[in-house]
């Protein structure tokens, strides 16, 4: 069914003219500069009314375009009024917006639109305030558990420095007390070893606190990611005569969406019909999700300028140059006018000096760096300019390093943040084996946290997980959109179009939805056909012709008996009344077999000439419970060479065909648990003094 573009009366059609916006998308410097038809003492009069949801009602689908139609309504007062319809994804093109309003009274006017490109930053969660108050504090505990560590150290340190010191006065050496001098050994003992387990216990909690210390900038890194958000709005000046509610609706092209034409066949049990099934295969990265919208498919292409060329004027002017010699005397001014401009000695140093510099510099050296390295870097920078993670982390590496968990996480999220970076790059830039590698490599970092760190990070893993998957399924819909042809490639510049049968969900997500369009029941003829010298099987095929009004657009076609997929063939480009045949693969319930027997080699005793007999026997048996039609290909040798010479005897069965180059086509039905036998003969006669040479050709057939 070709649909065409329909119009309904409606009272204002307005095509945007006017822009304010930066970097906008092929839109006209000189827009910018237009003045509108509203003050700015108007416009800061009133506020801004605000349009409820405008939800998506439908979506049109080009090749590479997308058109899309809001829908929503509008209070407005009487006077006049600025609108904020919404906002639009980045990537919608500015000079496509069409706004149109149902206003059988005439009761306002449209006085401009603009289109600006707005920047906003995601407002801080409370999650994240939280989790910022909760790194404050892990900062200042390592700070003062570090001391507290520092100073055991110390003192034990203190500890191990005394010793006894014997004192000798008047020629008196004082003795050693050894009861006094072993009370104190014990007692040194007994200190350095409460010392220890309580060093050992402060570390552990160090430990510890840097453990949930990088847990938790790990998800505070996280949730700063993507802040920046880029999107469009849409304002409307308009001057209403009374307040009223008006219903409106509002249009745009954007990129980002595609479609391809694909196709089913399901074969009914009587062999002799078929459902034949449009379907259109939709892809959505537009940055919106289309819910509960009435998709329409188009094989024209919006891009295409109709428009005459514009004609600029062509301006020349000429200029008398005044030309003097050397001799000839002129002003100082004139001199100083014409003569080029000489810089005074310093300046000339500086250029030099400049130019030298230039010269000796070296050429800055560009490496390319994983993500996960430059992560690592930006941490260690930022250990060095923080004094408590430099010291808790010198203190566990020279007291704790064998037993601490937090230096494997301290990697481990270093790490994994790089990767979930490199994960998302790389699953932005359509790299989706790329993103597998680094999902993996960051879950593989999840499974090497304790348990208590990991159900923290629960909901990150979930989130690497999802990308994952999705990266699986786009990597699979990659290969399978090999097999995909646009529909602007096979319509030949006519503008088809095909409308969904029922509302649909199409989520911004990449992967390839199907839609279905619609069956049509056709007449089909199956049939069987073989040719046991290159392959011994029977191979099933069905023939039908396209009765549609439109060409059948090239595209994949799935091919079913039931609920069994037979196998999945491509068709090209069908024109209405054209047949096609589909090829279904071999059936295992028909045998072929071929038997070829040379008979006699006779050379003549007067004509000198050698003659080789052969006969050909190809038997098919029908397994089947049911008669089959039935195509044999088979074939003689044939010859350029006048001095050969190649005879074929017909047999019982004469073939339908026979082509110059030899190749035989017969056609019959084989009953139902029955046998066929094709046989034939030929005779190949040459010199007997020569050699028969047998070469294949390069054709088939």
């Amino acid at each position: 069914m070709i649909s065409r573009f329909s119009s309904s009366v409606l009272a204002a059609s307005f095509l945007i003219l006017l822009g304010t916006n930066f970097y906008a998308q092929e839109s006209d410097p000189s827009a910018s500069d237009t003045p509108t038809a509203i003050t700015e003492e108007e416009r800061a009069s009133k506020s801004p009314v605000s349009v409820s949801y405008a939800r998506i009602d439908s979506v049109l689908l080009y090749s590479d375009l997308v058109y899309v139609t809001r829908q929503s309504e509008v209070k407005l007062p009487a006077g006049v009024s600025e609108v904020l319809l919404g906002e639009v994804p980045i990537a919608s093109l500015d000079k496509s917006v069409i706004i149109t309003f149902t206003d059988p009274n005439k009761k306002f006017k449209i006085k401009g639109i603009r289109v600006s490109e707005k920047a906003s930053r995601r407002k801080k969660s409370q999650e994240a305030e939280e989790l910022e108050k909760r790194k404050e504090g892990l900062l200042l505990a390592l700070s003062t558990k570090s001391r507290e560590v520092q100073d055991l150290l110390d003192w034990e340190a203190s500890i191990k420095s005394i010793k006894p010191a014997i004192r000798e006065q008047d020629g008196v050496v004082e003795k050693i007390d050894s009861e006094n001098f072993s009370s104190f050994r014990k007692t040194y003992a007994e200190l350095a070893e409460d010392n220890t387990k309580l060093r050992l216990a402060k570390l552990e909690e160090l430990d510890r606190i840097r453990e949930e210390f990088y847990i938790v900038t790990t998800k505070i890194s996280h949730l700063a990611e993507g802040d920046t958000l880029r999107r469009k709005e849409i304002r409307l000046d308009v001057e209403s005569d009374s307040p009223n509610i008006f219903p409106f609706e509002y249009k745009y092209l954007i990129r980002g969406a595609n479609w391809f034409p694909r196709y089913t066949l399901e074969l009914n049990s009587n062999g002799q019909e078929a459902e034949l099934g449009w379907h259109a295969l939709v892809r959505n990265e537009t940055g919106e999700d289309w819910k509960n919208v009435r998709l329409e498919f188009s094989t024209a292409n919006p891009n295409q300028d109709i428009d005459l060329p514009e004609y600029r004027e062509y301006r020349i002017a000429s200029k008398e140059v005044a030309v003097y010699s050397e001799d000839e005397d002129y002003s100082p001014a004139d001199k100083e006018y014409n003569a080029p401009s000489k810089p005074s000695a310093n300046a000339g140093a500086m250029i030099q000096t400049k130019k030298e510099s230039k010269k000796k510099a070296p050429a800055p050296k560009i490496s390319q760096r994983s993500k996960a390295e430059e992560r690592i870097d930006d941490v260690q920078y930022q250990e060095k300019n923080d004094s408590p993670l430099l010291q808790s982390r010198q203190l566990i590496e020279g007291n704790y390093k064998d037993r601490s968990n937090s230096l494997r996480v301290e990697e481990n999220m270093n790490r994994l943040q790089g990767e979930l970076a490199s994960q998302k790059y790389s699953f932005d830039q359509g790299s989706y084996e790329e993103s597998i590698r680094y999902g993996k490599e960051a879950l593989r970092r999840f499974s090497g946290l304790r348990e208590s760190s990991r159900k923290e990070l629960k909901d990150l893993e979930n989130e690497v997980q999802n990308l994952l998957n999705r990266s699986s399924q786009l990597s699979s819909d990659k290969k399978y959109s090999n097999q995909l042809i646009a529909p602007g490639i096979s319509s030949e510049g006519f503008d088809f179009r095909y409308i969904a049968q029922s509302r649909e969900k199409i989520p911004s997500d990449r992967t390839l939805n199907r839609v279905f369009l619609r069956k049509r029941n056709i007449t089909v003829r199956p049939g069987y056909e073989t040719s046991p010298l290159t392959n011994d099987g029977v191979f099933l095929n069905v023939v039908s012709s396209n009765t549609e009004r439109e060409p059948l657009l090239a595209g994949p076609l799935e091919i079913y008996s039931g609920e069994n997929l037979l196998g999945t063939t491509t068709v090209s480009t069908l024109k209405p009344g054209q047949e096609i045949k589909m090829e279904l693969g071999p059936d295992r319930d028909i045998k072929v077999e071929r038997k070829q027997e040379k008979l006699d080699d006779k050379s003549g005793i007067i004509s000198r000439k050698k003659n080789i007999r052969y006969r050909v026997t190809i038997s098919i048996k029908n397994n089947k419970r049911r008669a089959v039609p039935v195509r044999l290909i088979d074939r003689i040798p044939y010859t350029n060479d006048d001095s050969v010479k190649v005879e074929w005897s017909v047999g019982a069965d004469t073939p339908k065909s026979k082509t110059d180059d030899g190749i035989l086509t017969y056609e019959f039905e084989i009953g139902a648990n029955s046998r066929k036998t094709v046989q034939f003969e030929y005779t190949v006669s040459y010199p007997a003094d020569n050699i028969l040479r047998e070469t294949s050709g390069s054709d088939s057939y």
